[in-house]
């Protein structure tokens, strides 16, 4: 393995969690990036990795081994451009964990539109609880944890599989180069529209992964999406179909219900109790268990193991609990993460108004299909919402409207206010949150330290109106 590693685009996840993994196994480690995602700046200063924030020349190290680019790292990027002219080999995270830690490890990669990175988590702390310590790639980070990605050599490696093109010269998506023997698909509906610009193009990573998986290893579909369900049948690979049907599930969950806890159900008449709400965990928490099947883990083990599952940072992060309020802030932003988040935190508070802080992200505008699909996945599970303008990842000609948006869900029944962005919220949540709303807060993960305010600022607002019984008419 190289010694010497210079990153570009460090603060990604990835490239950052790679980053520390490797200063870990005792690589000289620096990076670049001239955007700060959280949390990863801080994470890396806790490491002691030098960052520099402007790409230039000069940040390149005299003595540099190779060079590891972000997904969103693009030509013309001056660091890239000089590691070329210097005959630098140049490699993007993806192909370099494929390179020199996936060839002869087990690997169990969990992927889909919606779901991945719990799913991931929970099969990993299953293996953990039973006593095995695979490696692992997740995306997000289990509460309570510090590591996304460890490589110390296991034979085992669980790894959250993303379907995003692995960057610069490369457009295969990432979970291509993860080498998978045992695959699970939490769900499959059409995302990342600026890569893949119809349904079709988006399945077609997700086929040619299934067509990776040897006909020794397993695949693992979520029973209850029809996306997942049309890749049985395409290889000799066994399958296992997971979820809440009666006639696509090969295993079965039944017996579901609410509790002021979490959720109970049972995954093939074995009972499981969980701390996080909601339909969409029960189902990872099957798929998950399943998938642990085979690395020998019995469903009663993956059972007793999930009743102390704590979650994943921002999914579902209580932010408010501690003082009675319940606020949540949660990254999902497709039409299908955002419509089973809104289901969870309603079947927990059932009887309570709930409050939508949203900031779209990754629309692709006015002639995109979330147009319409956006404002049907929250009307009749948000009671109000609060929109500041998307978030996108390039210039559109027919930018998404804000107020299109409002209006299509005050035609579905739903309270819509537009404003101006993120820092408006606070106002906003003044004038329009009440005593005993319940409040999901949905914005970029760019919006680290705006996303903190707005908490507070919620917070501070929810305290005086309760303190002062305060019941003030909306305005529109």
């Amino acid at each position: 393995m190289p010694r010497r590693i210079h990153f570009l685009g460090i603060h990604g996840r990835l490239v950052g969690s790679l980053a520390m993994a490797l200063k870990r196994l005792g690589a000289e480690v620096s990076g670049t990036d001239s955007v700060a995602f959280p949390p990863m700046p801080a994470l890396l200063k806790s490491a002691g990795i030098q960052v520099a924030s402007t790409p230039h020349e000069r940040n390149l190290p005299e003595r540099v081994d190779v060079v590891v680019t972000g997904s969103l790292v693009r030509r013309g990027d001056r660091e890239l451009e000089a590691a070329m002219d210097r005959g630098i080999p140049v490699w993007n995270t993806a192909a370099f964990l494929q390179q020199y830690f996936l060839r002869e490890t087990e690997n169990f990669v969990v992927t889909g539109t919606k779901g991945k990175t719990s799913t991931t988590a929970m099969l990993l702390w299953i293996l953990q609880s039973v006593g095995k310590t695979p490696d692992f790639l997740l995306g997000g980070q289990i509460r309570g944890g510090r590591e996304r990605l460890t490589l110390s050599g296991k034979p085992m490696m669980v790894l959250e599989g993303d379907e995003y093109p692995c960057g610069v010269g490369d457009p295969l998506p990432k979970f291509l180069r993860y080498h998978p023997r045992h695959v699970g698909v939490t769900s499959l509906q059409h995302d990342h529209l600026e890569v893949y610009p119809s349904p079709e193009s988006y399945r077609e990573a997700f086929v040619h992964l299934v067509h990776q998986v040897p006909r020794t290893g397993s695949l693992t579909l979520n029973a209850d999406d029809e996306g997942a369900m049309s890749l049985v049948g395409l290889t000799p690979t066994p399958v296992t179909t997971v979820g809440f049907s009666r006639s696509a599930a090969t295993v079965r969950i039944t017996k579901y219900r609410e509790t002021s806890s979490g959720t109970k159900f049972h995954v093939a008449n074995v009972a499981f109790e969980l701390l996080l709400p909601g339909r969409m965990h029960a189902r990872n928490a099957a798929i998950a268990a399943v998938m642990a099947r085979h690395a020998g883990v019995s469903l009663k083990q993956s059972s007793l193991a999930l009743k102390e599952f704590p979650g994943v940072e921002g999914r579902l992060d209580p932010v408010g609990h501690e003082e009675g309020l319940p606020i949540y802030t949660d990254e999902a932003y497709h039409p299908l993460a955002l419509r089973a988040t809104l289901e969870a935190v309603r079947g927990r508070h059932p009887k309570q108004r709930l409050v939508l802080l949203f900031e779209p992200r990754y629309t692709s505008g006015e002639d995109g299909p979330w147009k319409q699909t956006l404002p049907e996945s929250i009307a009749g599970n948000a009671d109000v919402v609060i929109a500041a303008p998307p978030v996108e990842l390039r210039w559109l000609p027919r930018p998404f409207s804000i107020s299109g948006f409002c209006r299509r869900l005050r035609a579905l029944g739903t309270e819509a206010h537009r404003v101006k962005g993120v820092s408006a919220m606070e106002s906003a949540v003044r004038r329009l949150c009440r005593p005993g709303d319940v409040v999901v807060i949905s914005f970029s993960m760019i919006r680290g330290e705006e996303t903190a305010a707005v908490v507070e600022a919620l917070k501070e607002a929810l305290r005086e109106t309760s303190a002062h019984q305060k019941k003030r008419k909306p305005r529109g």
